[in-house]
C-alpha cells in the first residue's frame, strides 16, 4: 500500500479519472474511467436528486437509457436522463440512496464498466464521512487541516 496522502492530486476538481494514470494508489478501482461525488444536502433528501459531472458526460449516451449501479452484489436499476440539458439520474436514485444509508459528505465513486446506447452500468464504491474505527481512537488527530493524520 501506498503512503502518498492524496492519489488524486493531479485530478481536476469535477473528480473525473482518466482511466489508469491517477487510480494506480487506489485499490478498489480497476482501471475503467470513474468519477467521484461527496454527496450534498441536495444528492441525499429530501429531494435526492443527482446530476453527472459535466466533463464525465462525453463518455455516456446523450440519450434516456437504464442504468445500472452496483455496489457489493446487489444491483440498483435507474435511468439516466442523458437527454436533459443536465443530464442525472431519475428518481430511483432515491432507492439507492436509501438503501445504502447515503448521507451528506460521503463519498461515492461511479466507475463505468459499460457505456453503450442501450445502457451504462456502474460499480460504486461509497466511502462514509466517518472516520474507520482504529482512527477514531486517535482522538482529534485527523480532524482538521492543522491536526492531519500521517502516514509514513
Amino acid at each position: 500500500m501506498s503512503s502518498k496522502v492524496n492519489p488524486r492530486k493531479d485530478k481536476a476538481a469535477t473528480g473525473v479519472g482518466q482511466e489508469s494514470k491517477d487510480i494506480e494508489d487506489i485499490p478498489f478501482l480497476c482501471g475503467k474511467p470513474y468519477f467521484d461525488v461527496v454527496l450534498t444536502p441536495t444528492n441525499v433528501a429530501p429531494r435526492c436528486d443527482f446530476m453527472m459531472p459535466a466533463k464525465f458526460t462525453t463518455r455516456l449516451p446523450a440519450a434516456n437509457v437504464p442504468a445500472a449501479l452496483k455496489y457489493k452484489r446487489a444491483k440498483w436499476d435507474v435511468l439516466y436522463l442523458g437527454s436533459n440539458a443536465n443530464p442525472r439520474f431519475n428518481c430511483k436514485w432515491k432507492v439507492f440512496v436509501n438503501d445504502n444509508k447515503l448521507q451528506a459528505n460521503d463519498v461515492c465513486v461511479f466507475e463505468l464498466l459499460e457505456s453503450s446506447s442501450t445502457g451504462i452500468k456502474f460499480k460504486v464504491h461509497i466511502l462514509r464521512h466517518e472516520l474507520p474505527p482504529q482512527l477514531q481512537s486517535l482522538g482529534p488527530v485527523g480532524s482538521s487541516f492543522e491536526n492531519p493524520v500521517l502516514i509514513g
